[in-house]
């Protein structure tokens, strides 16, 4: 399957555009993603094709919210704008980003430093039949 940006923005996906994105328009959260994916794919060109979506959607998924703990760490915890509220976001929130990217990151290493797809089983049932002389 070819992943697109819709594929991961809500309701299908985890990316929530106006809250994680607040100063891009839809079309830049979009190439944004699209980036992230291109990115993704470059990475995984030597893994087994059943694995490959898997891998870049972890890689797009650690990008994005690698992208967003970048933001809110680099900026004040609280702001006021004119017209247009606050916002408030505790240490808890900011780090659960980076959690969130990291837990994301280790799914992407796991898919590509195994040559087993971690998509199916690790065991397999094998019949065998046994005849005794």
């Amino acid at each position: 399957m070819a992943l697109t940006a819709g594929y991961f923005i809500k309701p299908q996906g985890l990316i929530e555009p106006r809250s994680m994105f607040p100063g891009e328009s839809e079309a830049e959260v979009n190439t944004r993603l699209e980036t992230y994916i291109a990115d993704g794919n470059s990475r995984t060109t030597s893994l087994d094709a059943s694995i490959v979506d898997l891998a870049v959607s972890a890689w797009v998924y650690y990008r994005a919210f690698l992208a967003v703990w970048i933001e809110l760490s680099g900026n004040p915890a609280s702001a006021a704008q004119a017209d247009q509220g606050s916002t408030l976001y505790t240490q808890y929130q900011i780090q659960n980003f980076k959690d969130m990217s990291d837990a994301f990151l280790k799914d992407f290493e796991g898919y590509v430093t195994s040559e087993v797809p971690l998509n199916l089983p690790l065991s397999r049932s094998v019949s065998h039949r046994i005849a005794y002389n």
